[in-house]
């Protein structure tokens, strides 16, 4: 049973990390409860809870003070690389998207893709393997998908309700 509660303890700590960027963009209240719940986590329902929260905040709208932080988040792992030129583009862009006026929005708005799209340049002049996996700069994959063991899985209900070991 152990083996099988470390895979589902792995499985969602990975679906985590791909998507807290994303969860934080859309509420810093969500990010800490996520972050709080798997760190409390010890059983498989335990870690089922997590996957379901995930899943259900993935729905909701983006906060746009929360998307303004998240940016500003992402922007420290470039910040010591990014030359002086970098840093101001990335904070013009920033100031840009600062100034929309709706507080959520479903879809990112043309000035905040820009700063994402900024930071997504950065990622590939500074390569970090821990954001290349995040959801924010794939927005076209599916929420559930990890790397394991240097496979692509899509996480579901039956990764909890029968869960396989490692």
């Amino acid at each position: 049973m152990i083996q099988i509660e470390h895979h589902v303890k792995k499985v969602t700590e990975l679906l985590w990390s791909v998507n807290k960027y994303e969860l934080m963009a859309k509420g810093y209240g969500h990010y800490k409860e996520i972050q709080k719940m798997l760190k409390e986590a010890q059983t498989v329902s335990d870690y089922f809870n997590v996957y379901q929260t995930i899943k259900t905040k993935k729905g909701m709208p983006f906060s746009h003070k929360d998307v303004i932080n998240t940016l500003e988040h992402i922007w420290g792992y470039f910040k010591s690389e990014a030359t002086f030129s970098e840093k101001h583009s990335f904070f013009t862009m920033l100031e840009e998207a600062r100034t929309y006026s709706s507080s959520e929005y479903d879809i990112y708005p043309r000035d905040v893709k820009k700063a994402i799209g900024f930071l997504a340049y950065l990622l590939e002049l500074y390569p970090n393997r821990y954001m290349e996996q995040s959801s924010i700069f794939r927005p076209w994959s599916e929420w559930n998908m990890i790397r394991l063991n240097k496979q692509t899985i899509n996480v579901s209900e039956k990764d909890y309700i029968h869960p396989r070991s490692l």
